[in-house]
């Protein structure tokens, strides 16, 4: 690990750590506890730190970003974000658009997982069927006909059960396809 970044107290630090990893650099807060126990004295400061093979070109942008905005936030000047590009004015620490962003991320990805709560709850019911159904056809004294009409009917139920599989894989992939960005 190869420190980046010296933050004057834990929350700087966090905020930093938090912009590496929305950017996929993995990134370390160290001195995080210590500093906690101290308070905020000189030797207790946290720091940033990433792996070695990282992109240093990418880190060393975010980070001038990083320490350009916190320049400009307690120079008075409005200041850019360095997550989504928006101009905010210094009197705000917060971005206004990401925690929007954030916020209407959070609710897309309920909405996934309640489509694929259905999608399991659809398949396991399908499977349940198929098997009733089947076991139900087998064992039955009833007339040719109905044995046939049970098949016909877990054979459906198979191309549900195929459907809500499917269903779940579809949502299953877009949301650890969302989690990366």
């Amino acid at each position: 690990m190869r420190q980046v970044y010296s933050a004057s107290d834990t929350s700087e630090a966090e905020l930093l750590k938090q912009l590496l990893t929305d950017n996929d650099i993995p990134a370390v807060v160290e001195g995080a506890e210590v500093a906690n126990v101290f308070g905020e004295i000189p030797p207790a400061k946290p720091a940033v730190s990433v792996p070695e093979n990282v992109d240093w070109e990418r880190v060393t942008q975010i980070v001038s970003e990083f320490e350009n905005a916190k320049r400009q936030r307690a120079a008075g000047i409005p200041w850019v974000c360095p997550r989504c590009r928006e101009t905010i004015e210094p009197q705000f620490s917060d971005c206004w658009n990401c925690a929007k962003i954030e916020e209407e991320r959070k609710a897309l990805l309920q909405k996934r997982n309640r489509a694929l709560t259905v999608a399991v709850v659809g398949a396991l019911f399908c499977a349940f069927l198929v098997m009733f159904l089947s076991a139900w056809a087998q064992t039955s004294d009833r007339a040719a006909e109905f044995s046939r009409t049970l098949l016909r009917i877990s054979a459906i139920a198979r191309l549900a059960l195929i459907l809500f599989v499917l269903i779940g894989v579809y949502f299953l992939v877009r949301r650890s396809m969302s989690g990366r960005r």
